[in-house]
């Protein structure tokens, strides 16, 4: 649009110029004539620099821009590094909560048949304690504590020791009952 405008004023400076020399080559031009043409002409050269200047400053404005655009695309850059960092970061915390929350499954399960354990093995106590006084000091409770466990083959094994009648068969099924205990710890 500058450009247009500064076109524009050496147009008409041309044609001024050219009103100027067309007359002369003819003959002679009034001097009112001549000083009109020359003022017109000094005006139009001071419009020509007056845009000139305008230029220059919408130049200068122009590299300015330049330079914050570049700054902001610079930050921008940066700000997407820092983004992807982050997201990088966050993706690590979450692995590592996901590793932590199945440890603490895991160690939830592992408690759990860590008690299991020690109850059978507290039951087995109470049990050979038992037989060496031979009675049961409350049927009933032990009723119940056998029914607390939640393992049904050591509820089986415990059926089938009190059914038993020689200490040697008690003596198998307790080896079984061992074995199960080990079992349990093993499970994950």
């Amino acid at each position: 649009m500058l450009k247009q405008i500064i076109n524009k004023y050496v147009l008409k400076a041309v044609l001024i110029v050219s009103s100027m020399v067309i007359p002369i080559s003819c003959g002679g031009i009034p001097q009112e004539r001549l000083d009109v043409v020359s003022h017109n002409l000094e005006k139009s050269q001071d419009k020509v620099q007056e845009l000139e200047r305008e230029l220059d400053v919408m130049r200068l404005r122009i590299k300015n821009l330049r330079k914050e655009l570049e700054n902001t695309f610079e930050q921008l850059s940066n700000s997407e590094i820092e983004l992807e960092t982050s997201r990088t970061i966050k993706k690590e915390h979450e692995t590592k909560l996901a590793a932590g929350s199945i440890a603490v499954k895991e160690a939830s399960k592992l408690r759990s048949n860590i008690n299991e354990a020690i109850q059978v093995i507290e039951l087995i106590n109470d049990l050979a304690r038992s037989s060496q006084s031979s009675t049961v000091s409350d049927p009933l409770a032990l009723m119940g504590r056998l029914n607390d466990l939640k393992d049904e083959e050591i509820r089986d094994l415990f059926d089938q020791i009190m059914k038993v009648k020689s200490d040697e068969e008690a003596g198998l099924i307790i080896l079984l009952m061992y074995d199960r205990i080990l079992e349990i710890l093993n499970e994950n």
